[in-house]
């Protein structure tokens, strides 16, 4: 079965929002579901909202969209319980947007410069364009497999190298060239991310829920046991005296490993490291790593 990594996911917000909130697990989890697919649905709107801004004709200025935007992508970036993949294309149209804002201080300190020749607003607009060349190297590591960022850094070091503006009629090109991979970089990313969200929505959701409804009903009917059983293997602590990402994990891990069994447990291990990870560091991950191996191989079961 596919998504089963998001769905061991979603099991785990839900319970640990459980775990703090002392309220009916099953009420939970509902309002959980549902402000999960509102939240990919609201994605894809933001996303569709800002395609039909950049596809406006005559426009020479897209700074309006870094004021208008920029912090409503960030927030949607920011959104654990939303899938990596759509997080990372939302969080590179944020960056897309941050060089942007960089691009126009860029081209003002220019045409300062133009205006009164001091050197120091030259070596100002260098800096920008540097930003800008880092950033945009650092998104293009991030998204190694979506190529559409190598020619706008490669465009940004040229202009640094070689093709540096000497005047206001150089510096207007290289506005409308900017613009250009800027609207086509937008445009990439923002398609994905409004694909992404909407086969999340209408195809995927109703299989990433099945499986997790089969954790959290096993979690539901065996809560006391699998609390006893977690204990069990903790020496000398307990659950309480655990970090809340701790207990919750070892819980949702144990309730799936235990009571629902996986074909591929090596998988579910590495799923729960990385949750572990994400949340707590690196000294947890060993901690529910060990843990979940030492009741999974009590069971004369092995990874």
């Amino acid at each position: 079965m596919r998504f089963r990594k998001y769905s061991r996911k979603h099991v785990f917000l839900i319970i640990f929002q459980w775990d703090f909130r002392n309220e009916d697990i099953q009420k939970i989890a509902k309002e959980y579901w549902e402000y999960l697919k509102e939240t990919y649905i609201e994605a894809k709107k933001l996303a569709e909202e800002i395609l039909k801004e950049i596809k406006k004709e005559n426009i020479n200025d897209f700074s309006y969209l870094v004021e208008g935007y920029f912090k409503k992508v960030q927030s949607y970036s920011d959104e654990e319980i939303l899938a990596e993949r759509l997080r990372r294309y939302i969080l590179a149209v944020a960056s897309i947007l941050k060089q942007y804002e960089y691009f126009r201080q860029f081209y003002l300190t220019m045409l300062e410069y133009f205006g009164d020749k001091d050197r120091r607003r030259k070596l100002k607009a260098l800096e920008f364009l540097m930003k800008i060349k880092k950033n945009l190297r650092e998104l293009e590591n991030y998204n190694k497999k979506d190529r559409v960022i190598t020619p706008f850094r490669e465009y940004v070091e040229n202009l640094l190298k070689e093709k540096f503006p000497q005047n206001v009629e150089e510096l207007e090109k290289v506005l409308k060239n900017f613009n250009a991979l800027f609207v086509n970089s937008m445009e990439y990313f923002l398609k994905k991310a409004q694909a992404f969200s909407e086969k999340r929505v209408n195809q995927d959701m109703g299989e990433i829920r099945e499986y997790a409804d089969k954790i959290l009903n096993q979690f539901i009917e065996h809560q006391t046991e699998i609390d006893a059983i977690i204990e069990e293997f903790l020496n000398k602590w307990t659950l309480d005296s655990l970090g809340s990402v701790e207990r919750n994990l070892l819980r949702t891990g144990t309730a799936e490993l235990v009571f629902v069994g996986v074909p591929d447990a090596g998988r579910a291990f590495n799923d729960y490291i990385d949750f572990s990870k994400d949340y707590a560091g690196i000294k947890a991950s060993k901690f529910v790593n060990g843990v979940l191996s030492a009741i999974y191989n009590s069971r004369g079961l092995k990874v």
